[in-house]
């Protein structure tokens, strides 16, 4: 879902970050989708509203590592999801992707592999449909895809632990896929180039 993000400086300690991250996604997920959506304009800009929504509602705007956890979930589950609805449908990946084999795939993915490793992967599923796959029962890996020894490392710590913190994770992953699915839906703008072509 989420990977700690490089600062400039001393960075903040990874209990207290997770603690905080969990604030934040907390008080994304209590956000309305169509709060989200409105402001967004366009579906490439989910993440940085996402991100932001949560800091002004916790009045936490300063507070840029909680906020760049949520916006890098946003940004991978983005990408995995845009594969998605471009291989079927709105309606159909939402039900793919919060099945529990996609539960279950995302986990694996992401606290078996290196934070930058998950993100080429979801960013070269969106652009080349390679390293995950769906079949009729969610996401998975890829058949043969490597997963190289330096590949693995230290990855998402809300996908590593006990049942509570998966089912939290899971609940963080299906919020998100939800928020993209429905800019689906509503035929949202892909990027800037596309809204400004609709405007003319």
């Amino acid at each position: 879902m989420t990977h700690t993000p490089r600062t400039f400086g001393k960075p903040m300690p990874l209990k207290p970050l997770m603690e905080r991250g969990v604030e934040f996604f907390d008080a994304i997920n209590a956000t309305d989708i169509d709060t989200v959506l409105k402001r967004s304009k366009r579906i490439s800009n989910i993440a940085l509203t996402a991100s932001s929504i949560a800091a002004e509602n916790l009045q936490l705007e300063g507070d840029s590592a909680p906020k760049q956890l949520v916006f890098a979930a946003y940004l991978g589950i983005g990408d995995i999801t845009a594969r998605a609805v471009a291989d079927t449908s709105p309606d159909e990946a939402e039900r793919l992707l919060t099945s529990e084999q996609t539960h279950q795939t995302l986990l694996f993915a992401s606290k078996t592999l290196r934070s930058y490793v998950f993100d080429k992967l979801a960013k070269n599923y969106r652009r080349q449909n390679t390293g995950f796959a769906l079949n009729e029962n969610g996401l998975l890996i890829q058949e043969g895809f490597p997963i190289t020894e330096a590949s693995i490392g230290k990855g998402c710590p809300y996908a590593m632990g006990n049942q509570a913190k998966a089912d939290y994770f899971n609940a963080c992953t299906d919020a998100i896929v939800n928020t993209y699915t429905q800019a689906y839906r509503q035929d949202m703008p892909r990027n800037i180039v596309d809204q400004l072509t609709r405007r003319r």
